[in-house]
């Protein structure tokens, strides 16, 4: 009889998991991607003569299911209430005609992954694992061309700042690969002195340090522009982490208000935000830099997860602030992270012969996504097969 229960309870769990049709899938082999990637090393892109800068800030699991109902989140309150000006006055890519974002893609709850889609417009096909730990050291889709080397090419000075171990998830090897970025983690403002050898917040240290090393990294570039009559543009991209799962991190300046260690975390990460946001409108470069803000992947805080709702389509949050392009409809779009890559490159005012990179879209163009070519449904199913293509042309 306990045989029978064991076997039943084992066949049960796979129907609701769907085991089976996710190993099916697995070992079923698809074109898709071959089809439809278009290798930004081979596309026409035309900058103008006087680049654009460009700050994007990634934030750990933001989405856009944090604002209130009346704006197009499920929140009862609206958590999100100091980006809610922000989002207003700026360009929201949404999936509705109120605030929304891009369709989730990413399973693996994996950073790298997520700055893989965003980045080179291409999922990542390497599980947590083998990211984590077998990859260490060696180039991470090395045959992949996205945003750091369409920057690097174009002359661009390019940083990455992150209050963790950048060697998590192998970032270092991906970042090194893709633009030659200098880095600055836990480590490395440790050996700077930004923060004593002991000194450990939350997974490295906590935004609000990060933003104050951001700011003055920012100004020493600047300032070095200034000082040598150059205009050279640098990309700088901020990894901020205090909504980072499960539970986030309020830092002890804050105090509580939500009675929810979580949704503490959401609300004064917004403000920290919003903050340098404001500080960065006050500096004499702001005129030429474009600021993207965007989620890294859907939320597993489990208040949300465990909702009534069902029929609500929760969507990654992204922001565009002082974009040199105009987009034709920003609204009721259905797309991805994939379609960062393209949208990014266009908001410096680049011109992309064909509006596609990767396996994105450009937003800012009439020409449909991906998503809304062929289904997010579809395009999911398609992106976890096998891909020979992948596997030969892109990771190795």
């Amino acid at each position: 009889m306990k045989i029978y229960i064991v076997i039943c309870c084992i066949n049960c769990s796979k129907k609701l998991l769907k085991i089976d049709e996710y190993l099916t899938t697995l070992k079923t082999k698809s074109n898709f991607i071959e089809k439809n990637y278009i290798n930004p090393k081979n596309v026409a892109i035309n900058f103008p003569e006087k680049k654009q800068n460009l700050i994007y800030i990634l934030v750990e699991s933001l989405e856009s299911t944090f604002f209130s109902k009346n704006l197009g989140g499920i929140a009862s309150k609206n958590i999100l209430n100091p980006l809610t000006n922000l989002t207003e006055n700026n360009i929201n890519f949404s999936n509705t005609n109120k605030f929304g974002g891009a369709q989730n893609l990413n399973n693996s709850e994996c950073t790298t992954a997520d700055i893989v889609e965003q980045t080179l417009g291409i999922p990542l096909k390497l599980n947590k694992k083998i990211v984590n730990y077998e990859y260490s050291h060696k180039h991470i889709l090395k045959n992949a061309y996205g945003i750091g080397n369409i920057l690097e090419k174009e002359g661009y000075i390019q940083l990455f700042l992150t209050g963790t171990d950048i060697k998590y998830g192998n970032k270092d090897s991906l970042l090194k690969s893709h633009g030659q970025y200098k880095i600055l983690d836990h480590l490395k403002a440790i050996e700077k002195g930004y923060i004593d050898k002991e000194y450990k917040q939350n997974l490295g240290f906590e935004d609000s340090k990060l933003f104050n090393i951001a700011k003055e990294q920012i100004l020493k570039i600047s300032n070095k522009n200034i000082i040598a009559n150059k205009n050279i543009p640098f990309n700088v991209t901020i990894l901020a982490t205090n909504t980072h799962y499960p539970e986030g991190y309020v830092e002890k300046k804050y105090k509580k208000i939500f009675n929810n260690k979580y949704l503490d975390a959401l609300y004064y990460s917004s403000i920290e935000i919003k903050n340098f946001i404001q500080w960065l409108k006050n500096q004499q470069f702001y005129k030429d830099t474009t600021i993207i803000i965007s989620g890294t992947c859907l939320n597993i805080y489990e208040n949300i997860k465990n909702s009534n709702s069902n029929k609500y389509n929760r969507t990654i949050y992204n922001l565009f602030i002082n974009s040199k392009a105009t987009p034709i409809a920003h609204k009721n779009r259905i797309f991805t992270q994939l379609d960062m890559l393209p949208s990014t490159i266009a908001s410096l005012g680049a011109k992309i012969d064909g509006d596609r990179l990767g396996l994105g879209t450009n937003l800012f163009s009439n020409k449909k996504t991906l998503a809304e070519k062929f289904g997010t449904d579809f395009l999911k199913t398609e992106l976890e097969k096998e891909s020979l293509f992948y596997n030969f042309k892109l990771l190795y």
